[in-house]
């Protein structure tokens, strides 16, 4: 799907003024998006191209295109095929480290361009108060039963950010994380309709996916799996740490680019990101998304995504989707 915004050039256009600011150094700007519309990657990248548009940061004509596969592999593989171009950029998370881990083709963290680390969210283990597993503590007492018989859910491929902290909930209270039987959704919207419906008994996505059903008293969000409580009005839902389950484990998400980004081309990001995320529209939509600051520049993220590869491949290899 693709969502082309122009009404800012044709303003600019009618006034007289210049489509492209003297510093863009591209003629339109494409954002990447490996997955359906709705989910998480989908509002961030959204979220950016609102908020590039509304602060004039970017006064060119901007894509949002929707290429969901894999994780989002389909897409980054697909943006790569533009070495060096900074027009082409991508919402990305622990899903990438995963398909890098996976071998998933064209996906290599040092074939991409770290642009800058933008937001963390708080994932939510859902619940249908409906359903046969209510609370947190039945959920543990199930899996511990017989974890094979505790239908999970989660998007948008094994091994991302969702699977694995299911897989920590798993490990901490002792349960063989082999055992767990999963099912794998193309959106969060879509994990989401099938435990409204007790299709699967849990699943994991961030809380802005559930804050509607949780208001609503459709769905329960029974704890949060980040360190600390979110902000008001969520801020009743206990942590996995409060009910006696050691895990502390966020999802985030930054940008990227194609690979042999110019020195140049990646302060021009830097600066543009930096910037976006300090105007009163990007914290107006950050808090409407229940995001929460984590920003890195492109050096800082590199590092990070470094040293997260060395962790997800320890998870991965206990939940047998690789080898040691």
């Amino acid at each position: 799907m693709k969502s082309l915004v122009i009404a800012a050039g044709l303003a600019l256009l009618a006034a007289g003024a210049p489509v492209e600011a003297a510093d863009t150094p591209f003629s339109q700007l494409q954002i990447i998006v490996g997955a359906t519309p709705g989910g998480g990657f989908d509002l961030t990248a959204r979220a950016v191209e609102k908020t590039l548009l509304a602060e004039k940061l970017v006064t060119v004509p901007t894509v949002v295109e929707n290429r969901p596969g894999a994780g989002g592999a389909v897409a980054w593989a697909s943006m790569n095929r533009f070495a060096g171009n900074p027009s082409y950029i991508s919402p990305m998370s622990a899903a990438m480290i995963s398909a890098d881990l996976q071998n998933v083709a064209g996906v290599k963290l040092e074939e991409f361009t770290p642009l800058s680390m933008l937001v963390t969210e708080d994932l939510c283990i859902g619940l249908n108060p409906k359903g046969r597993i209510k609370t947190i503590q039945q959920l543990v007492e199930e899996m511990k039963k017989d974890p094979e018989q505790v239908r999970l859910g989660f998007s948008t491929a094994i091994g991302t950010q969702n699977h694995i902290a299911i897989a920590l909930l798993a490990e901490a209270i002792g349960v063989d994380i082999k055992k767990l039987r999963t099912a794998v959704f193309k959106s969060a919207g879509e994990s989401t309709v099938a435990l409204l419906g007790n299709n699967i008994d849990v699943s994991v996505s961030g809380l802005a996916t559930y804050a509607p059903y949780q208001q609503s008293g459709e769905l329960s969000c029974a704890a949060i799996a980040s360190e600390k409580r979110a902000a008001a009005p969520y801020d009743n839902i206990p942590t996995l740490r409060e009910l006696g389950i050691p895990v502390a484990y966020s999802s985030y998400r930054g940008f990227i680019a194609p690979k042999g980004l110019s020195p140049q081309n990646i302060k021009y990001w830097e600066d543009t990101i930096s910037k976006m995320r300090q105007s009163q529209t990007w914290k107006d939509l950050a808090k409407q998304n229940l995001w929460s600051d984590y920003y890195m520049n492109s050096a800082d993220m590199q590092k990070f995504l470094i040293e997260e590869r060395a962790k997800t491949k320890e998870i991965l290899t206990k939940l047998g989707i690789i080898s040691g």
